[in-house]
């Protein structure tokens, strides 16, 4: 099995980090801090995945962050 990407984005008008994925259905997590971001994901991937795919129990995956958001001058 390939890498599976997750693509993290901050969302600034909710103040919060999403995640979502196009490698897995489903996904959609939303937190305050990346770090928890990170823990959500990897608690809710066992259950979206199709567990007979993985080999030795382990799916490799990625997460591919993006923070866009102004730069204010004085």
């Amino acid at each position: 099995m390939s890498i599976i990407t997750i693509n993290v984005e901050w969302n600034i008008e909710a103040a919060a980090w999403l995640a979502t994925s196009e490698d897995v259905r489903g996904l959609v997590a939303e937190a305050a801090t990346y770090h928890e971001l990170v823990e959500i994901v990897k608690d809710l991937l066992p259950d979206l995945l199709d567990t007979s795919l993985a080999h030795d129990h382990a799916i490799p995956y990625q997460l591919v962050s993006r923070h866009s958001a102004p730069i204010h001058f004085s």
